[in-house]
This record gives C-alpha cells, sequence and structure tokens, in this order.
C-alpha cells in the first residue's frame, strides 16, 4: 500500500486513518477491546445495520517516524464490507505529552483516507477531521481483496509520553439495490464479452441494459455451449473461438470493452462462430480495438454464403477509442445480416493497423 509522503515538525502528530484494499492486513478479532459491532436498536436485525467503536490509543497505535515500523504493526483496525453506506464520527481527546491546561500539546485531527465506489467503482479519497467532524462513503463492490479501516498515530519520538485516545464510532448499512429490469429486446438479444468481467461490474455496452445477461469467454477458451439470451433464457447458442493466449485491457475505460483476448503470435486473424442461433435479422456489434492507436481491427462476417465486410475499428493516430462512451467506427463496428436456420455466422477480426487481432465485445440483436 502506498502511504502519502508528508512533511511534518517533530511537533505536529497526526491521527491516520486508513481504508485500503491490503492483502497483509490482519483482522480484528471478534470482542477484541478495539473494536466492537452491535446492531443498532432502532433497527431490525432484517435491515443489517451495525454501530462500530474503533478506539485508538495514542500510546498502543502509534508509528513512530524514527523507527523502523509498518504502519499496519501498530494500527487499530477494523474490516468493512462490500457495497455498504459507512458514517464515521470521531470523538475524544489524545495529546502528545503529559502536560495537561494550556500547556497541553493535543493531536491536531485525525487523516481519514478511504476507499469509496466513485469512478470506475474504486477510488481513493482523504479527508482531515477534528474531534465532532463526521464523513459518509459508500464502500467498493468489489469483494475479491478484504476491505480495512485502519488507524494509528503517528509521532515523531518514540520516547513521548503520549495519552488518551480517539473514538471513531463507525454506522453501516448495506446499500439497498434498486429494482433492476431487462432491456426491452433482452428475449431477443444475445451478449459475449472476452478476457474478464467489466471493472466497473456493470455490463454496459453498445445496447441493452446494466443487468442483462452476458457470456464470458475467458483467456485460452475456445468452446462454449448453452448461451444464454439477455434475460437468461435460451436459445442456447454455441460458441467456438479460435486459440488464444493472450489478455489484455484498455485504459481508462471500465464496461464491456476494456479486457480483450488476442493471440502472442501476432500472426493469425481471430474467428468467433455461432451456432444455432435462431433464423432472423440480426444487428451485430463487435468491439475489437486494443491499447493502442494502431491496434485496430477489420471486421468481416459471414453468414451462410454472405459475406460482410469493409468496416473497422478507428486507426487515425488518435487515443478516442479509451472513450467511456462507445461509438461506432471508433471501439466497434455494426453489420445488419440475416441468419438462415442451421446456418453458422463466422465472425472475423483481421488485422489492419498493426500484426494484433482481437475481440473485446459481441452483442446481436434479432430484428424479426
Amino acid at each position: 500500500m502506498n502511504l502519502l509522503r508528508l512533511s511534518v515538525p517533530s511537533s505536529v502528530m497526526i491521527l491516520w486513518a486508513t481504508i485500503g484494499i491490503c492483502a497483509d492486513l490482519k483482522d480484528v478479532v471478534p470482542g477484541d477491546s478495539q473494536s466492537s459491532a452491535v446492531t443498532s436498536p432502532e433497527n431490525p436485525d432484517r435491515h443489517h445495520t451495525e454501530d462500530h467503536k474503533l478506539l485508538v490509543d495514542a500510546q498502543q497505535h502509534c508509528v513512530f517516524m524514527t523507527e523502523r515500523q509498518r504502519p499496519d504493526d501498530n494500527a487499530a483496525r477494523i474490516t468493512l464490507k462490500p457495497n455498504h453506506r459507512y458514517q464515521i464520527s470521531v470523538s475524544g481527546e489524545a495529546f502528545l505529552s503529559s502536560h495537561t491546561k494550556s500547556k497541553a500539546d493535543p493531536f491536531p485531527g485525525v487523516t481519514v483516507f478511504y476507499c469509496t465506489n466513485e469512478q470506475d467503482g474504486f477510488a481513493t479519497r482523504t479527508k482531515v477531521l477534528k474531534p465532532g467532524d463526521q464523513i459518509s462513503f459508500v464502500s467498493p463492490k468489489r469483494q475479491g481483496k478484504a476491505l480495512f479501516l485502519s488507524a494509528f498515530f503517528l509521532d515523531y519520538w518514540a520516547e513521548s509520553p503520549n495519552r488518551g485516545r480517539y473514538e471513531l464510532a463507525i454506522q453501516a448499512e448495506p446499500v439497498k439495490r434498486p429494482k433492476q429490469r431487462h432491456s426491452k429486446y433482452a428475449d431477443r438479444l444475445l451478449n459475449i464479452n472476452f478476457g474478464r468481467e467489466p471493472r466497473s461490474s456493470e455490463y454496459n455496452g453498445v445496447i441493452g441494459a446494466n443487468c442483462d445477461v452476458w457470456t464470458l469467454i475467458d483467456v485460452g477458451e475456445q468452446h462454449k455451449v448453452g448461451l444464454p439470451f439477455a434475460d437468461g433464457t435460451g436459445p442456447d447458442v454455441e460458441v467456438k473461438f479460435s486459440r488464444n493466449d493472450g489478455e489484455w485491457g484498455i485504459a481508462d475505460h471500465f464496461g464491456v470493452c476494456h479486457a480483450y483476448l488476442y493471440h502472442n503470435c501476432r500472426c493469425v486473424d481471430l474467428s468467433v462462430t455461432l451456432n444455432y442461433l435462431p433464423h432472423g435479422t440480426y444487428d451485430v456489434y463487435v468491439c475489437a480495438h486494443g491499447d493502442a492507436p494502431d491496434q485496430n481491427a477489420a471486421i468481416e462476417i459471414l453468414s451462410g454464403d454472405h459475406l460482410f465486410a469493409g468496416k473497422s475499428t478507428l486507426n487515425d493516430g488518435s487515443w478516442a477509442f479509451r472513450s467511456q462512451e462507445l461509438t461506432e467506427g471508433n471501439q466497434y463496428v455494426k453489420y445488419t445480416i440475416d441468419v438462415e436456420a442451421g446456418s453458422p455466422v463466422v465472425i472475423t477480426s483481421k488485422r489492419d493497423g498493426s500484426n494484433l487481432s482481437m475481440f473485446n465485445a459481441i452483442q446481436l440483436k434479432r430484428l424479426k
């Protein structure tokens, strides 16, 4: 974990509260004197509202700048739950010396470094709070690593007779998810994304709704059956994917077109074959772009005996393909094709501006 580098006079001490995704941090043991959690009596258990008290002692939980210490070694900490709304209030008194009254040397405040669900679903923010202040935030949805809140005093001299403590009153409740609906044409929309789940945990494709169903093709995969439509029902489409062994992502992009698959030999054009599509007319959206201006693709679609070709993703020397907004001719191309019953559809990503062929995402919407 990267820490802020502070230039602090020896007489100025800061309590630094850190919320981070840190694999090496240890949880507070239930019942530890540092932390306690109870269900709020004003809220029934079904609301899952919890009140935590994190006690930070000026001696026990102090990191000294003259000592070789990790901040985590002496920190008071508590585990956070993903996708919860937190409200933190600070109270108490803590001092840098044994003096009292007018000669007392209090800590100036608490610095809170915390992660939120802002931006792409994970961001960090910093605030300095005095006793009586409070902040609120929503924790990220990510659950791959533990989320922590840790707090410690920062002092220069190890011999300082620190005294007192701060109390962080923490109230947490799960974020209520609004009722989501599939897109109105989800029963005839097929979605495929390549490489990994969206970084934002939201499937914001060219068309459709965030809660629509997608099928993920991971690196190395070449065959899947039973692909559903966006509403989770049939038609049990089969997909075959050419050999691939590379995975990368587009910087600053967080949706389904962020990740893409390719072949490291950079000597082949990747293709996707779809079998058992219901017959009809389809709008086909193919997102195919790497993370460099010249890493675009020329897309061809073979449906039965009909070849659809002539469209490519962006290759103008700019970095416009990193835009969050998906536009035709930039990150994706669109064709309207006819599919005969029992006839396969082969989508090929041909190397164009570079020697790289790739797929980010494919969407097929049956019109009739």
